[in-house]
């Protein structure tokens, strides 16, 4: 059974079976959350809670828009659950823990109090709905994911691979474990569990951060651009980076090994 049509069973029953959402309005977002906070006012109220949320979706539009050109010209409603709801109804789906995802709307994990982990879920999932809104279907996971986690690094000033992550590239690098990334072009992850996902994502990220860093981010946006317009990954990369995805890829296992 696909998840497309898992998350469509599971979604409306959800909303019927719970129906205690607060829904409150901003720009370009329609936020609706259920987290267990028990009072409306005040500084840890679910008025603030809302308004800070909101605050940061925003920031996240205007700073993917200025990165990458992507601004969806439509309201993007965004979910966020009570962990406990959030676990019971969701966890079945995913072969992995994940805090969000992204299906035509935004659901996440929430919590009554508002830190590092949910600022990097929502920059993390706004990132797949803006992507999503340019050309849907078009972005093989490898960078739909990179891109996702790149934005979401750095919403909590995380900036490249950290000493933990660069060991474990290095790892299954030098042990031959390494997924090829031309197999991880399918339009998702949640098939994989365990360490490859812990792979597949941190090996998507790394290609990703390292094109940054080499070639700047003009050329990552040139890039989601020309797969939008032609949805020919090949050849948008060989346009932006004159290499195919496995050259590029042994350039960045060349600094792992």
């Amino acid at each position: 059974m696909c998840l497309a049509f898992l998350l469509a069973t599971a979604l409306p029953a959800l909303a019927r079976d719970d129906g205690q959402f607060n829904q409150r309005p901003s720009t370009q977002f329609t936020l609706l959350q259920d987290v267990d906070i028990d009072r409306y006012s005040g500084p840890r109220g679910s008025r603030a809670f809302e308004l800070t949320v909101l605050d940061i979706l925003e920031n996240a539009y205007d700073e993917v828009g200025e990165a990458l050109s992507l601004r969806p010209r439509r309201r993007i409603e965004v979910y966020i659950y009570d962990p406990n709801i959030f676990d019971a109804e969701f966890s079945r789906l995913f072969g992995f823990r994940i805090a969000g995802f992204f299906n035509g709307t935004i659901h996440v994990r929430g919590d009554a109090r508002i830190g590092a982990q949910l600022v990097q879920t929502l920059y993390h999932e706004y990132v797949h709905a803006a992507l999503d809104w340019r050309s849907r279907g078009a972005y093989p996971a490898w960078l739909n994911e990179a891109i996702a986690d790149d934005f979401g690094g750095l919403s909590v000033d995380k900036r490249h691979l950290n000493r933990a992550e660069f060991a474990f590239l290095e790892h299954i690098a030098r042990q031959d474990v390494w997924i090829p990334l031309d197999n991880l072009a399918t339009s998702s992850l949640v098939h994989l569990s365990g360490d490859r996902a812990a792979a597949a994502y941190l090996e998507s990220y790394a290609l990703v951060e390292f094109l940054v860093r080499k070639h700047g981010m003009r050329d990552l946006r040139s890039l989601v651009e020309t797969i939008a317009k032609t949805r020919n990954v090949r050849r948008a990369l060989r346009r932006t980076y004159r290499a195919t995805l496995p050259e590029l890829e042994a350039e960045l296992l060349k600094t792992l090994r």
